[in-house]
């Protein structure tokens, strides 16, 4: 498996596939060293999601039968909470209840010694945060003094009203993903998992993998969404929307819960529109992975500004598909042009035809962290493997514009 380096003359290195996801997470990180496990906004060796799993508590939708038992200390209707700023609790990135982190600064604690300069404060400077994972609070979420002021004046019936049924939600809202993480993978745990959403995570973080998905009807009991992938753009949003990978979706809805929605494909770019990170030439869709047979679902969260407890509750990836598409792995956080540029005339009789050799068979690299049954079929017939994964998404200003360039 490769990993290159972003410098200037990135070298090749070769590494055991064992330790590729310490490496990938760790490197170029010195943040991480300072950031205690569970409460550094990254998905770390045992945990099943960003800051919890394993030691950390169950994520956000699994069922709970109490706060503690949670990672965001919360757990409602049976089910573990996402974090949020105005929930009363300390939890998430926050330091201290409902301030802090992503949350609104915490107000100084009381000078009791008559001295200005010596009350401590719980400021947070908010910029340890990053913006592309900063999903545990809308924009226009409520600020924790209004918050408060709320529960003493009372909520009228509209907002009731509106906290229930998402009226808010309108045709041509669009969502981008803040978080795509298997859960699991090949009907199981498989060991490939951590370094994939490493990687994803990493990818999402730089705006370098963008899902967004765009309201393009709505009735009392269904959603429509397009899902389209998109690459990293000089737009306002930093993405463009790669056409060809476009799919609908219809979910259910019942107020504020979407889904199970009918089933579709998540199609996942990463890179720029020049320098993808997933290389295929020989597929109709070049340079993206394929989820198909997908089924999603969430829950809008009340003001229609993100959708939260997102889950992709089935799908697989084609065996002859996965064959097809080759990988470019970097360190974290080098860009995709590190990649290097396409060769049409590269390896046609390899694994990589059109490619460079910074990319190797994502079928290689798969199953060097174990063997895949391919025990799952895909809709039109062949082997596949079967996948589930958590999502989360918050809106954006407006749908991204086509990409110009047209995908080599």
């Amino acid at each position: 498996m490769l990993l290159r380096s972003s410098s200037n003359t990135p070298a090749a290195l070769a590494i055991p596939a064992f330790i590729l996801t310490s490496a990938i997470m760790l490197a170029g990180c010195p943040e991480a060293a300072e950031a205690p496990a569970c409460a550094n906004n990254r998905i770390d060796i045992g945990e099943t999601g960003v800051d919890c799993g394993g030691s950390c508590g169950l994520c956000p939708g699994e069922a709970c039968n109490g706060d503690a038992i949670c990672a965001s200390l919360n757990c409602s209707d049976g089910q573990c909470a996402v974090a949020t700023c105005n929930d009363g609790i300390r939890n998430g990135l926050e330091s201290g209840i409902d301030c802090g982190g992503p949350c609104s600064a915490c107000m100084p604690a009381p000078d009791t010694t008559s001295q200005a300069d010596t009350s401590p404060t719980l400021d947070v400077v908010q910029d340890t945060m990053p913006s592309s994972t900063d999903v545990l609070v809308p924009d226009t979420a409520v600020a924790p003094d209004v918050a408060q002021d709320s529960e003493v004046h009372g909520n009228s019936d509209a907002d009731t009203i509106q906290a229930e049924t998402c009226s808010c939600l309108a045709v041509g809202q669009s969502y981008r993903l803040d978080l795509l993480a298997l859960t699991s993978f090949d009907q199981g745990e498989h060991a490939v998992v951590e370094t994939l959403n490493a990687l994803w995570a990493s990818d999402i973080e730089h705006g370098e993998l963008n899902v967004v998905l765009e309201v393009t009807a709505m009735t009392s009991s269904t959603v429509t969404m397009r899902a389209v992938a998109g690459a990293q753009a000089e737009t306002s949003d930093g993405v463009c929307d790669i056409a060809s990978s476009l799919e609908t979706f219809v979910f259910s809805r019942d107020g504020c819960r979407l889904g199970p929605s009918t089933p579709g494909t998540i199609t996942v770019y990463a890179g720029t529109q020049d320098h993808p990170k997933y290389c295929s030439t020989t597929l109709p869709t070049k340079h993206i992975l394929h989820i198909d047979a997908a089924v999603l679902e969430g829950r809008l969260d009340e003001a229609c500004t993100s959708i939260q407890e997102g889950k992709v509750s089935s799908g697989v990836i084609g065996k002859t598909e996965l064959g097809q598409v080759c990988a470019c792995i970097l360190v974290s956080g080098a860009p995709a042009e590190d990649c290097g540029a396409l060769e049409p005339s590269y390896g046609a009789d390899g694994p990589c035809p059109g490619c460079n050799d910074s990319y190797q068979s994502l079928t290689d690299l798969i199953t060097a962290f174990g063997e895949v049954s391919w025990s799952c079929a895909i809709s039109g017939g062949g082997p596949a493997t079967c996948l589930t994964a958590d999502f989360l998404a918050s809106r954006i200003s407006q749908t991204p514009p086509a990409c110009q360039q047209p995908q080599r």
